[in-house]
């Protein structure tokens, strides 16, 4: 995934800046660089930072520029953009690669981006993209969310009498 923004406003610390979610069997909840977590760059003074952020982890674990985390039957990866300074309202798109989303395997029969309420906003294997506007000093919350059930099913049994 990346992030842009117009205007740009020094989106995010460093050149062509790129963060990244997966699965890799065996993989835990908590930060491993050896499964492939990386530590996302501090926010700038002004601009905009984009990461996966862990409040459970420890202090200097919070913020992953890569999250890879271990499959279940639903994952979610909960997605920061965060705005410090600037003009004002920025348009930021969030984007992903095709071919990248067709490595998440087919038995995940939903991948979307959602809002914090589970509210859909893009589905990810027919949209490479997302547009919002963020305001200065906001922090927007997302999810990325994987899940093998296109729709929870709950089944309430009643006991009926002969």
């Amino acid at each position: 995934m990346s992030l842009t923004t117009s205007p740009n406003i020094g989106a995010i610390p460093g050149a062509g800046y790129v963060f990244a979610f997966g699965m890799r069997d065996g993989a835990g909840e908590e930060y491993d660089e050896g499964e492939g977590d990386r530590i996302a760059p501090p926010d700038p003074i002004v601009g905009i930072n984009a990461y996966f952020y862990y409040p459970e982890n420890p202090l200097y674990e919070h913020n992953l520029v890569s999250s890879v985390v271990g499959p279940e039957p639903t994952i979610i990866w909960p997605l920061l953009v965060k705005s410090a300074g600037g003009p004002g309202d920025t348009q930021a798109t969030l984007t992903w690669d095709g071919g990248d989303i067709g490595n998440v395997p087919d038995k995940y029969a939903v991948l979307e981006l959602r809002d914090m309420e589970g509210n859909a906003l893009a589905d990810m294997r027919s949209q490479a993209s997302y547009t919002f506007t963020l305001q200065s000093n906001e922090t927007k919350n997302f999810q990325v969310v994987a899940s093998e059930a296109a729709y929870p099913v709950t089944l309430a049994c009643a006991r009926v009498q002969p």
